[in-house]
């Protein structure tokens, strides 16, 4: 199977250093005509740096180019978002984010609540965070871990009087709903 080519060939060639490994991916890059052929094979070039050899940054950079050769590729994208989210590459987390919450529409609200933890916790962008965080419970009004993070975020600014319009709020919404009787 080519799969097992390419993941056997790159083995090798990351094990010989990091110059054989370059030889070897531009090798295989040649061989692929279409862009979309060229970002999976970047992708499974990723898959085993990051698999095989613990080499995230690598990872890292063929998923950025895999992005970059196919802006339509899901897996790109996934991939490039956990592994960036991880090393703290916060451009990279948040393009593949963009893209990802255009094209899988059905996951907006957990791309959206990643997007403001990440605002939040990771680089102390509350304002922007709870901006997010109001903007989904406008059209989720009853989803309680949204506004649980809401919350934290408001707190983590020392707004008090924030907190207590989201708690009123909240309790407003709950009276006519039927479903919490």
């Amino acid at each position: 199977r080519a799969e097992n080519y390419i993941e056997s060939q790159m083995n090798t060639a990351i094990t010989a250093g990091d110059d054989e490994a370059q030889r070897v991916r531009d090798e295989l890059m040649q061989r692929m005509g279409e862009n979309a052929l060229r970002a999976e094979l970047l992708i499974g070039i990723g898959d085993v740096y990051l698999i095989h050899h613990r080499r995230e940054k690598d990872a890292l950079r063929c998923y950025r180019d895999a992005f970059k050769e196919n802006s339509d590729n899901q897996d790109a994208f996934e991939r490039l978002f956990a592994v960036a989210e991880h090393l703290g590459e916060w451009d990279d987390a948040f393009e593949a984010l963009d893209r990802l919450k255009r094209i899988q529409s059905e996951y907006l609200v957990s791309y959206l609540c990643k997007e403001a933890w990440i605002l939040g916790k990771k680089q102390g962008k509350y304002a922007k965070a709870i901006e997010i965080y109001d903007k989904i419970m406008e059209s989720h009004p009853l989803y309680l871990d949204v506004f649980i993070q809401l919350i934290e975020a408001l707190q983590a600014t020392q707004d008090f009087a924030g907190i207590k319009t989201r708690f009123v709020s909240m309790l407003k919404r709950g009276e006519g709903d039927k479903s919490l009787s």
